[in-house]
């Protein structure tokens, strides 16, 4: 999300042109809220090539910006519980998951480790979900679950 003062909220996501069809879909899904965009770009030295949506900015993004943002800090909000529903779930992994090894990566790198926790601990008990955390010695926490592949 970002937002400045006074200004309506929006998301960007950005995804690699692997996952380009999926990418498509959410378009599709959101298609009178986002334009999508060619992105080039180099990361680790190497050149890469994807897509990204932007959504338009509108009043109803800030209350989201909110939750999820405090003193322009990325926060897990009081109530990720009710909002983290299958559908959610769905699309964190699509976004933002990886295979490794026989298990699943979610990348939270971006939050404080309480926060990870607390996540975790949503996973394990409103989807029964085998999680951990790992990297977190490197301020980088990331949530594992084990055995979904």
């Amino acid at each position: 999300m970002v937002r400045k003062e006074n200004v309506k909220a929006n998301t960007r996501f950005k995804q690699g042109f692997v996952r380009a069809d999926y990418v498509i879909i959410l378009f599709l899904c959101l298609l009178i809220i986002v334009l999508v965009y060619l992105v080039i770009g180099r990361r680790n030295g190497t050149l890469t090539i994807g897509l990204q949506l932007s959504t338009r900015r509108y009043p109803c993004f800030n209350k989201i910006y909110n939750l999820f943002y405090k003193n322009n800090i990325k926060v897990i909000p009081y109530n990720i519980y009710d909002l983290l529903t299958p559908i959610a779930l769905a699309h964190w992994i699509m976004s933002d998951g990886a295979k490794l090894n026989k298990g699943l990566v979610l990348c939270t790198d971006s939050f404080s480790l309480p926060d990870v926790i607390i996540l975790s601990n949503v996973l394990r008990l409103k989807y029964n979900l085998n999680t951990t955390i790992i990297g977190f010695k490197s301020n980088s926490p990331i949530i594992y679950i084990l055995g979904l592949l």
